[in-house]
């Protein structure tokens, strides 16, 4: 735990995101891409608060959790807070540019501008 969040927190965080990358293209998966990219860049990436309905109840209080984290920590992003807790020198901000990118978002990146990922976090 840091003090910029809790156990909890970092459990929820890390459940959205596996449902992200486990779930593609369901209203679930979609759902947690759309919040994590929110999180990201929202000025970029604007969140439907109606896209939480997508979410379970177990899903909806992680993300709920992952919110009040976000708003309140100052040091780190959460693409840089996974970063650090799966410690294996993946790229998540570019993982998560591809998302946007296969979601269609407005704000996305056109495909030239993507980053390569060399290799796919389990």
């Amino acid at each position: 735990m840091s003090a910029d969040h809790t156990d909890d927190q970092l459990e929820a965080l890390i459940r959205l995101y596996q449902l992200a990358k486990k779930h593609p293209h369901t209203g679930g998966g979609d759902a947690a891409a759309k919040l994590l990219l929110c999180l990201l860049n929202g000025r970029r990436f604007p969140l439907d608060l109606k896209e939480l309905s997508a979410f379970d109840q177990g899903n909806r209080e992680a993300a709920m959790a992952v919110i009040q984290m976000d708003a309140f920590r100052v040091r780190t992003t959460v693409p840089a807070i996974l970063d650090t807790w799966y410690g294996d020198g993946f790229d998540t901000e570019g993982e998560l540019e591809h998302w946007a990118y296969a979601l269609r978002l407005i704000g996305r990146r056109k495909k030239d501008q993507l980053c390569k990922l060399d290799r796919i976090r389990p």
